[in-house]
């Protein structure tokens, strides 16, 4: 089926890759690298740390979107790699929720979170915020990918008491019922 998606032959694909989990380790890779890349690009800006939030969330709200596929492997299928191969994604993956952690500690200058733990738990929450969309987000649904990332944001920055998130609220259509 590969082969045939890239209009290749399987003695191609395979000069290339010895066997279906070394593909599937490059093309995970080649995600979690792209997620990483990107999100430092974001990171690295001159913008106030609010701005970067908003801004990281967003992209990667839209990347997941976008590589839903790729994200929706990545989440289920990990634990079919080596030991060696998921090591290496699982540190790819922990330098995001270390970046994302260091950023939430900056916006909320609270000294309780300022210990690791807490910090990479932080991380962790705002990621699974955003990695377990694929499971129910659908973009034809009642908001947008960027419309869900202002929500995530907002908790974020304000929690859920925050006056900003009933104005999101709001602004959202009706709930529609299920048949």
């Amino acid at each position: 089926m590969l082969a045939a998606a890239c209009e290749a032959s399987k003695a191609l694909i395979y000069h290339y890759y010895k066997d279906k989990n070394e593909i599937l380790f490059d093309m995970l890779d080649h995600h979690v690298r792209h997620l990483n890349e990107a999100a430092q690009g974001v990171l690295e800006n001159d913008e106030d740390d609010t701005t970067k939030l908003r801004s990281l969330v967003k992209l990667l709200m839209g990347i997941y979107v976008r590589s839903r596929d790729k994200h929706v492997v990545l989440m289920n299928e990990i634990g079919s790699l080596n030991p060696e191969q998921q090591a290496q994604l699982t540190e790819t993956q922990s330098r995001l929720v270390h970046q994302i952690a260091d950023l939430v500690s900056r916006l909320h200058s609270v000294t309780s979170l300022k210990g690791p733990r807490l910090r990479t738990a932080i991380g962790m929450t705002l990621l699974g915020t955003l990695n377990w969309t694929y499971t129910w987000f659908h973009e034809e649904g009642p908001i947008s990918a960027d419309q869900f990332a202002d929500i995530a944001c907002e908790i974020f920055l304000s929690g859920v008491q925050s006056p900003s998130l009933a104005t999101l609220a709001a602004g959202l259509p009706a709930r529609r019922r299920r048949r």
